[in-house]
């Protein structure tokens, strides 16, 4: 068997794996229901909880290596929207390749419950998609919207 390292994935050996997908195959197919957060914890985007003015947001991204090209990335756009909302609200710009960026609960229209979202702006101006919080590829898996209360004084 293959130790787990950190970042990694466990290698599960061929006949485990095809036991696996077998028996929760049965199961599905014998009409039971699957509580899957009993086997897999709690899915979906988790919460956040702050008590603060402000805070300090943070993501990856790649370093271009050739920075001056048009197609490498020149600064960052952060943006704001409460849960039930569709539309983003810009809140500010990172100034270049700056990789976190302190945000204020005046920025985001006061307390409340959120979903960040980051976008890549490149050197020919053209800005990518919105990259959310609660995307299932945001750290932790499945991703996380902030919760912001007021400091109790």
């Amino acid at each position: 068997m293959k130790s787990c390292k950190p970042g990694g994935f466990y290698n599960f050996p061929d006949g485990l794996l095809r036991y696996l997908l077998f028996f929760f195959a049965l199961i599905y197919l014998s009409g039971c229901k699957l509580p899957l957060e009993d086997f897999f914890g709690e899915m979906g985007a988790l919460p956040v909880h702050l008590e603060r003015d402000s805070f300090m947001l943070a993501w990856e991204a790649e370093e271009p290596r050739i920075p001056d090209l048009p197609s490498s990335i020149e600064h960052f756009n952060i943006y704001y929207r409460n849960p039930d909302q569709e539309k983003w609200n810009y809140i500010k710009s990172t100034s270049g390749f700056k990789l976190c960026i302190t945000l204020s609960a005046v920025e985001l229209g006061g307390y409340g419950t959120y979903e960040l979202g980051v976008s890549e702006v490149l050197n020919n101006g053209r800005e990518l998609d919105i990259h959310s919080s609660t995307d299932f590829s945001a750290k932790p898996a499945g991703g996380w919207y902030l919760v912001l209360t007021q400091p109790k004084e």
